[in-house]
């Protein structure tokens, strides 16, 4: 006997297809009803994350700070080899001729020195030597005298005279006006007395310029023609103290000008 799948179907007890349906479906946990987080748990949440997220954006802003440091340090070494490799055969040569240039000026200087009979000392170290003049005439006298720095000072004694020597009255009166200030003039300083101490203004040294010579303290009359007057006459026109005073006055000494270039004396 034919049965269509319809008339199977309907033959098929109702209880057992809904017993079979039922069993297919997922079934309910037993755990009871979800409950929604509390605001006290929501809170404590986002307060750990942030936390995290804190330490997270610490440790990040230390490794670019130690990074920019490094990369800091390799543009420096950088810049030094760049610097380095740009020492050209060009660059060299330009440098050899900047100090061959020194060495003839300082070359000039001594000479120049050495004419006015002065020794330049400097600082040199104990197994250095101090330059010596070229010359053999351009030796100082044994009683050449030295400032305490180490510099040689004007040395009359070696100084020959002058017959075209010439004086600008006007750069010997300014000269020594600004000498007279590096000297305190006008300045009182303080003088130990037996009494205690009291304000002195520094005594001043007379000089009387002729048209022929000069006359100092109190004589003798010294004409131009002399060595020692040229000597100290350029002095004072290279903005110098007279070297001659340096032993009395070694820190200088007002000096009181008076002028007679009108007239000429010869005693």
């Amino acid at each position: 006997m034919d049965m269509t799948p319809e008339k199977m179907l309907s033959e098929i007890p109702s209880d057992f297809l809904r017993r079979d349906v039922l069993g297919r479906l997922p079934k309910a946990s037993h755990k009871g009803p979800m409950t929604a987080p509390s605001d006290h748990e929501l809170m404590g949440s986002m307060v750990s994350r942030l936390a995290q997220a804190e330490n997270e954006l610490r440790n990040a802003k230390k490794e670019i700070i130690d990074k920019d440091k490094k990369i800091k340090i390799l543009q420096e070494k950088v810049q030094l080899l760049d610097k380095a490799r740009g020492y050209s055969s060009g660059t060299i040569g330009d440098l050899e001729r900047k100090c061959q240039a020194l060495q003839a000026q300082v070359h000039e200087m001594e000479e120049f020195l050495a004419d006015y009979g002065m020794v330049w000392v400097g600082n040199s170290s104990p197994t250095e030597s101090a330059y010596m003049p070229l010359d053999d005439d351009a030796h100082p006298n044994e009683d050449s005298m030295v400032t305490p720095t180490g510099c040689g000072v004007w040395n009359p004694a070696a100084s020959v005279a002058n017959p075209s020597f010439e004086v600008n009255f006007d750069l010997v009166l300014k000269n020594v006006k600004e000498l007279n200030v590096l000297a305190g003039e006008g300045c009182a300083v303080i003088s130990r007395t037996k009494d205690g101490a009291r304000l002195k203004v520094p005594d001043s040294i007379p000089l009387a310029l002729y048209y022929n010579g000069i006359v100092m303290f109190e004589g003798p009359f010294r004409p131009f023609t002399d060595p020692t007057t040229q000597q100290c006459m350029r002095d004072i026109m290279e903005g110098y103290f007279p070297s001659e005073l340096q032993s009395r006055y070694p820190d200088g000494v007002p000096i009181n000008v008076s002028l007679h270039i009108l007239s000429m004396k010869f005693s």
